[in-house]
């Protein structure tokens, strides 16, 4: 009887140990992979003026498609679908404009100084390599100074930068961002739009692909096609 007692106590031990794992994995990643409340896993939004206003083109200004990006700089699934796009941009020079919007979660300690931390690399002409360092070494948001973030960046002017990240005030670009994301019913990051076709869960690379050459046919991106 003891050791029935015993072994279904570990047993619910063991269950209220992955429940609250489950819990906490769902508070850290949920809001980049929940669809929207809708439960649609594409929709149209038409308006980019807002975005305009907001938006950071990385790379070829040029290409048939605009994908735009949400983004916070300390969400793992942001760093997951920048490698993924990265990629398609290398093996498929001419097709895509790429942009990013900020959009730093609250729930992040260290999305909105990182945010900051592109901005005012930016006005060094060194946003995308602030960007590209800020994605390769999330792990390091909160150990790592932002002075050895501009160094890595290779921002002339360390001094100036540091200047910047620490002065008082909002950032312009940054809070257009959020607007433009609360505009667009943005909860979670990252949101990602491909020509005028919002996805609710980022789309995988073969997905992206997919939608990409919907959107140049004319048609709907057929979210579930490589599922």
């Amino acid at each position: 009887m003891r050791e029935a007692f015993e072994s279904g106590l570990t047993g619910l031990l063991v269950l209220s140990a992955v429940a609250t794992a489950v819990t906490l994995l769902h508070r850290e990643f949920g809001q980049s992979r929940e669809a929207t409340s809708s439960g649609q896993a594409v929709k149209r939004v038409r308006s980019q003026a807002h975005r305009d206003s907001a938006r950071i083109v990385l790379g070829d200004p040029s290409g048939k498609v605009r994908v735009t990006e949400f983004i916070d700089f300390e969400c793992p699934f942001c760093r997951r679908f920048d490698s993924t796009v990265r990629q398609f941009v290398q093996q498929h020079p001419g097709i895509v404009t790429r942009e990013v919007v900020h959009f730093p979660l609250t729930t992040h300690r260290f999305a909105l100084p990182a945010a900051r931390a592109a901005e005012c690399a930016g006005e060094q002409d060194r946003f995308e390599t602030m960007h590209r360092a800020l994605y390769d070494k999330q792990d390091s948001l909160g150990l790592k100074s932002w002075a050895s973030f501009a160094r890595e960046a290779g921002i002339p002017d360390t001094t100036s930068f540091l200047k910047c990240h620490a002065r008082s005030g909002d950032f312009r670009r940054i809070q257009m961002g959020l607007a433009a994301g609360e505009r667009e019913g943005v909860t979670s990051t990252p949101t990602v739009i491909v020509g005028d076709w919002l996805f609710a869960v980022p789309p995988t690379e073969r997905e992206l692909a997919a939608a990409i050459n919907d959107v140049l046919a004319g048609r709907t991106p057929n979210y579930r096609r490589s599922r």
